[in-house]
């Protein structure tokens, strides 16, 4: 997954939506991990 971090540091909008999409990419994997799948 590559993201534009230039556009990230002018709109700190942008940067909250991306980390909470990351935490809950993380969170589904940890999820995953502790289903056993």
């Amino acid at each position: 997954m590559k993201f534009k971090k230039k556009k990230v540091f002018h709109s700190p909008m942008k940067s909250e939506v991306i980390q909470k999409v990351l935490n809950g990419c993380l969170s589904k994997k940890l999820q995953v991990k502790l289903g056993g799948h």
